[in-house]
């Protein structure tokens, strides 16, 4: 249903013959002049090729550095986006152009609004507000350069160059510390198309790893390893959208004391006839964990009230011979090397990788690496270097129950406490395996970035970089972030596996085939497979509209299916309206130009300078900036709300559209111009829903 990205093309027939495409500086520079505008005035803070507002932004600051004669970079940082419509769309704020000894902002004002040069090609007649000058874009302007600017960037509309980094110098190298991860060369990858590279210029991509998912191998799928799932792929996105090499990342919990303690149900109920035959070779894996960690719980229970007495010696009830015992035991046969415990290991590991490989590309993600803690462990090489060099730099002490731990109190970061390097049984942690994790991705991947998306654990990430600074690499532990939300204090019911949530949200979404008046009218000929989508886009959107400090609201089996507020259903319903009227409008212009093939005749784009076109232009227009934003905060709530707010304001157009070519005054060709018009603003609206939707993993 849809047409080619390149939007300057329609059924094969010029729509802007007379300009060049805006995403070159050649280009915007040839639509600039048929406005009648200078130069595009230059400033270091303007991205004009990815921002269109940008455009407006550097023209008013150099009519207030030519009016006031002050700095232009003070000019241009007095300029700021109104805080709502009514107030215009820049804001000139007086007090951040006064300089010592100069005029006040009163005066300051005054001459502005004395001198600014109107008619301007870009602005309305400005007006005084307080402290600040207000202006409203010119709304023959606007459209002129909006749509087209989006239309020529098609799916590179919102993203940017950030990932591309320029090469260190030769003479500047041998002052880099040797920890400093470098980039990887563009030569090497497939870059992103809208990496646009100074010629002859070496310029490299950098790279961001993105860790997030990471399911265990046994226990439940919880709540927070969904959160995890949905808002690392837009992570991920986002940095891609910004230039970035991107690695994503599911690091399996796939090594530790909860393998121990499968190991102890597999060696008590264990069957590989029965793993072999078994429909769903996970869930048996799962149920046998479960019976184990049943049998664990008093167990644990016992141990920790044993603590908040003080018996720190004490293990509750379970000696040498207990249960705990035998899990660590079980787990350091596994660290050990057994032939048999390594064997059973690498099964158990594939049934787990191949399960989350299926159920991830049901949210439509693909991981570059799924290999988990044991990556560090099988061998023992990074651990034993990891924990060699904690020895040597005497980070680590030997504690009174055996184990191997890391004070930080003792390293001037007191409120991190302490760290277990190795346990008292003499098996690896979670601790010290995150350490060398990161010093193997750096080697892997050699990465400028790595951010780990994971609920809470606060403490143990700062441990971890804390960790990796006092080892050496200062400059590595900077390029570490960890992205925290709050996990969900509930339960999934009887869901234990992503495939089980998956498949309730599928479940759901059948009631809309066996009754059909269930669905708006607009979708009541969807079929089984894109209603299931559309109960998964829901899911996503549901996590994906819950700031990262507040805990997400589960699965809401009958949100899933409601049309109401920002919902897959909803946004299924706007999505569907748009693309029948981009091919509506297409039609009536060919029966407007009499089907000749003759060339369409110029968009009127005057006529979209009244509401509610206008509203949705400037909205349109504001796309970069959103995603500047979700880019700086790593919150893709912001997104989201853009995302609906943009289809609101198509919703109000698409309702002023009426079928065929009535509502539009004129006649024969000026009526095929206005209908061209609304044509390239629904497509460049169509534009920013699909990019906005892909950066959000909503398919």
């Amino acid at each position: 249903m849809l047409l080619a990205d390149d939007s300057r093309y329609i059924h094969g027939h010029a729509t802007r013959s007379t300009v060049m495409a805006t995403n070159t500086l050649g280009g915007l520079k040839a639509l600039l002049q048929e406005l009648k505008l200078d130069e595009i005035p230059e400033f270091p803070s303007a991205d004009i090729l990815h921002h269109p507002t940008d455009i407006f932004h550097v023209y008013l600051a150099d009519a207030v550095q030519k009016i006031l004669g002050c700095d232009p970079k003070k000019a241009y940082d007095a300029i700021q986006p109104a805080n709502s419509s009514i107030n215009g769309d820049l804001a000139i704020v007086l007090p951040r152009l006064k300089v010592p000894d100069g005029p006040g902002p009163e005066k300051l004002g005054e001459d502005l609004l004395a001198k600014f040069p109107y008619p301007h090609p870009l602005f309305s007649l400005p007006w005084k507000d307080g402290i600040h000058i207000r202006v409203f874009w010119s709304l023959k302007a606007l459209p002129r350069i909006i749509v087209p600017f989006i239309l020529d960037r098609g799916s590179h509309y919102g993203c940017s160059i950030d990932g591309a980094s320029q090469v260190v110098p030769p003479e500047a190298a041998a002052e880099t510390a040797p920890e400093a991860p470098p980039s990887t060369p563009i030569a090497a990858v497939d870059p992103p198309k809208h990496l646009s590279l100074a010629e002859g210029g070496d310029t490299y991509q950098k790279t961001v790893v993105v860790e997030f998912s990471s399911p265990n191998l046994g226990p439940d799928f919880r709540a927070d390893h969904l959160r995890s799932t949905v808002l690392g792929a837009f992570v991920a996105n986002i940095y891609d959208a910004m230039g970035w090499n991107v690695v994503r990342i599911s690091y399996l919990g796939d090594w530790g004391m909860h393998i121990g303690l499968l190991g102890i149900g597999w060696s008590r109920w264990g069957s590989l006839d029965t793993l072999n035959d078994h429909p769903e070779p996970l869930r048996y894996l799962h149920d046998l964990y479960a019976r184990m960690d049943e049998e664990m719980k008093p167990v644990m229970e016992a141990k920790k009230k044993a603590r908040e007495k003080g018996d720190t010696a004490s293990d509750g009830g379970a000696d040498e011979e207990g249960l705990i015992a035998e899990r660590d035991a079980t787990f350091k046969k596994l660290e050990d090397g057994d032939d048999e415990a390594v064997e059973l290991w690498e099964r158990l590991h594939k049934i787990s990788v191949d399960y989350y490989k299926l159920q991830s590309s049901r949210l439509d993600i693909m991981f570059d690496d799924f290999k988990g803690e044991s990556q560090v462990c099988l061998g023992a090489k990074f651990i034993q270097t990891t924990e060699e060099s904690f020895k040597a730099k005497n980070l680590s002490e030997k504690a009174e129950d055996g184990s191997w731990v890391l004070d930080f109190g003792k390293h001037d970061a007191a409120r991190l406490r302490v760290a277990t390097v190795r346990g008292k049984h003499g098996t690896s942690t979670y601790f010290l395996r995150d350490v060398a994790a990161v010093l193997v991705r750096l080697a892997d991947y050699r990465f400028d970035k790595m951010i780990y998306v994971v609920g809470e654990q606060d403490e143990h990430f700062r441990q971890v970089f804390k960790a990796v600074e006092l080892l050496g690499h200062a400059k590595l532990a900077a390029s570490l972030q960890h992205l925290t939300f709050r996990r969900n204090p509930t339960k999934w019911g009887e869901q234990r596996l992503l495939g089980d949530i998956l498949d309730e949200c599928i479940r759901w979404s059948h009631r809309g085939t066996d009754d059909p008046s269930l669905l708006p009218p607009l979708l009541r000929d969807m079929s089984a497979s894109s209603l299931s989508r559309v109960a998964i886009n829901s899911l996503k959107l549901s996590e994906l509209n819950t700031k990262n400090k507040s805990p997400s609201t589960g699965l809401d089996a009958e949100k899933l299916m409601s049309s109401e507020g920002e919902t897959g259903l909803g946004l299924e319903v706007l999505y569907r309206r748009l693309e029948n009227c981009i091919v509506t409008l297409q039609e009536d212009a060919t029966v407007a130009t009499g089907g000749s093939g003759d060339r369409w005749p110029e968009p009127e784009f005057l006529s979209l300078a009244d509401s509610p076109w206008i509203d949705l232009i400037r909205r349109l227009a504001q796309f970069p900036e959103i995603m500047a934003t979700a880019y700086k905060t790593l919150e893709p709530q912001g997104l989201v709300e853009y995302l609906f707010e943009v289809l609101d304001d198509v919703k109000y157009c698409l309702d002023e559209t009426s079928e065929g070519l009535a509502g539009i005054e004129g006649e024969g060709e000026m009526v095929a111009a206005k209908r061209h018009a609304r044509l390239m603003l629904f497509r460049a609206a169509l534009q920013v829903v699909k990019n906005a939707m892909g950066v959000l993993n909503i398919r």
